[in-house]
C-alpha cells in the first residue's frame, strides 16, 4: 500500500506526537511505515507492540535506511544512524500523526460502519465517486485503530475525497476513530447481533455505532431506513426504496443477483446488482444516495452497479463446470446468515451448507446458532456440514447434519462425494478459516 510523502523533520514530528527526541537527525521523513519489511529510504518507522510481535526489535535491522524511529521503550541506540523519538505509547503517536494528516488536507471524508455490509458499501461508494473524483479509500478492510491511520497516511495534494470503513467490537472504539477522521458524512448500514457478546444488547450496539458521529462538526448521517433501530434516529437520512430523489420498483431476488427498475428524475433504468440478498440491496441504496449527494451522474452510478462483483470471500459467487459455490467465509453474523439462507432456499439445486461457528456472541451464542439451525431445517434437499464448538452444541437441532472436528476432515469428506450440480454455501466467522475449504473446492472443479 502506497503511503504519501510528508516531508517533515524530526522536530516537527516530536511536537505532533508529544515525544522526546532521544537522537537527532537532519533527514526529512519520506513515508510512514509500521512494517519493517516494507521500509524504503528515509521512511519514518513506528515501533508498535502487538500481542505476538514487538517491532522495537526490528529497528536494528533498518536503522541505516530509516530517517526516524518512534519508540515507547528503552532500546540501545548507541550505534543507530536514524533519529529516535520516544513517546509513552506508539499507538497514540500513530493516531496523533493520522489526525495531523487529516487536518492538513481539507477534503470531504465519508465514514462507513454497521454490523453487516461495511466493506461492500465502502467499495460501492468508492467506485461511484471515482467516476468524478480522485478517491482515497480504506485498503481492503483495514478498518480499525491501525487501519484508519494507515489510510490517512496516504493523503496527498491530489486527493479529492476519502471513503473510510470503520469497524468496532467494543464501546469507545468508534469514538476514537471518529475524532481522528472527523467525518463530513457518515453511513450506518444496519444494527445486527455482531459483537453482542462484548456489548451486551442491540441497544448498546446502536449506541456504539453512533459514536461515529462524535468527530463530526455537522451530523449528516445516512442510514438503512428499514432497520428498526436506525429508523428511530430523527436527524438521519433514512434511505428506502421510495426517496425524494429516486424510487426502486419491480425488485427480483435471484441466487446470484438482484434486479430492479431504478427511477430517477422520471427516467427508468434497468439495473442488475450482482450480489444476492435483500440486505445488500439496502446497502446499495445508501451508496446511491451518497453518490448523488456528491453529484455523480446517474448513468455512471448505474454502470458501476451493473459491473460490480463481490470478492475476497464476501458473498462471492463462484460458478464452476460442475457446481456453484457461495463463498461467504470472510465473516458471519446471524443477520447475514438469515439473508443468504433465504436466498438459497429458493434454489431447486441440491445444497451443501458448510456452517462454521459465529464468534463474539457470548451468552447469546447458543440462542443465535439455534435460530440458524431452525432456518436450515426449512431448506429442502440439503446436507449440512458443521465445524466448530458452537455448531456442535446445535447439531441435534439440525436434520441431516454431520459435525467435523476441523476443516481438513471436511475437505476429505467433500473430496469423496459427488458434488455435481450442487449449490455449496460456505459460511462462518473469520477465525474458522473456511477459505481453505473454498480453495479445495476450486481445485476439485478444475
Amino acid at each position: 500500500m502506497h503511503v504519501g510523502v510528508i516531508n517533515l523533520n524530526i522536530e516537527s514530528i516530536s511536537k505532533i506526537v508529544n515525544g522526546e527526541i532521544i537522537k537527532n537527525t537532519n533527514k526529512l521523513v519520506n513515508k510512514i511505515k509500521i512494517d519493517s519489511r516494507k521500509i524504503e529510504t528515509n521512511d519514518l518507522f513506528i515501533a508498535l507492540i502487538g500481542n505476538n510481535i514487538d517491532s522495537h526489535k526490528f529497528i536494528k535491522q533498518i536503522h541505516k535506511k530509516i530517517s526516524v524511529a518512534i519508540i515507547c521503550k528503552a532500546i540501545d541506540i548507541k550505534h543507530y544512524d536514524c533519529g529516535i523519538i520516544k513517546v509513552k505509547d506508539t499507538y497514540d503517536a500513530m493516531n496523533k500523526l493520522a489526525a495531523f494528516y487529516r487536518n492538513l488536507y481539507k477534503v470531504p471524508l465519508i465514514a462507513i460502519t454497521g454490523s453487516v455490509g461495511k466493506t461492500t458499501t465502502k467499495e460501492l461508494i468508492s467506485n461511484m465517486l471515482e467516476k468524478k473524483y480522485n478517491v482515497l479509500k480504506t485498503y481492503k478492510n483495514y478498518n480499525n485503530h491501525i487501519g484508519l491511520p494507515l489510510t490517512l497516511f496516504n493523503l496527498n495534494k491530489n486527493t479529492d475525497i476519502i471513503v473510510t470503513e470503520m469497524g468496532m467490537n467494543h464501546k469507545g472504539e468508534l469514538h476514537n476513530l471518529s475524532l481522528i477522521a472527523k467525518p463530513d458524512v457518515s453511513v450506518i448500514t444496519n444494527i445486527g447481533s455482531s459483537h453482542i457478546g462484548n456489548l451486551g444488547s442491540k441497544k448498546n450496539i446502536l449506541l456504539a455505532k453512533l459514536e461515529i458521529l462524535d468527530g463530526m462538526k455537522t451530523k449528516e448521517l445516512f442510514v438503512n431506513g428499514y432497520d428498526k433501530n436506525l429508523k428511530k434516529i430523527k436527524f438521519s437520512k433514512k434511505i428506502k426504496r421510495k426517496n425524494k430523489n429516486f424510487k426502486v420498483k419491480k425488485v427480483k431476488y435471484n441466487l446470484d443477483s438482484t434486479t430492479f427498475d431504478f427511477i430517477y428524475k422520471a427516467k427508468k433504468y434497468n439495473v442488475k446488482f450482482n450480489v444476492p440478498g435483500k440486505g445488500m440491496l439496502n446497502n446499495l441504496l445508501i451508496s446511491i444516495a451518497v453518490a448523488l449527494k456528491f453529484d455523480i451522474d446517474i448513468n455512471d452510478i448505474v454502470e458501476v452497479i451493473n459491473n460490480y462483483y463481490n470478492k475476497n470471500d464476501r458473498l462471492e459467487i463462484i460458478k464452476t463446470n460442475d457446481f456453484t459455490i457461495i463463498n461467504d467465509c470472510y465473516n458471519a453474523s446471524f443477520e447475514s446468515f438469515k439473508m443468504i439462507l433465504k436466498t438459497i432456499k429458493k434454489s431447486k439445486q441440491n445444497k451443501i451448507i458448510v456452517f462454521g461457528d459465529i464468534k463474539e456472541l457470548g451468552r447469546y451464542s447458543k440462542y443465535y446458532h439455534k435460530k440458524i439451525a431452525r432456518m436450515i431445517n426449512k431448506i429442502k434437499s440439503r446436507i449440512v456440514i458443521l465445524v466448530g464448538s458452537e455448531t456442535y452444541l446445535v447439531k441435534k437441532y439440525i436434520k441431516n447434519s454431520i459435525h467435523f472436528n476441523n476443516n481438513l476432515e471436511i475437505i476429505n469428506y467433500l473430496n469423496k462425494i459427488n458434488l455435481d450440480n450442487h449449490l455449496i454455501l460456505v459460511k462462518g466467522s473469520r477465525a474458522m478459516n473456511l477459505e481453505k475449504i473454498v480453495e479445495n473446492l476450486k481445485k476439485a472443479s478444475n
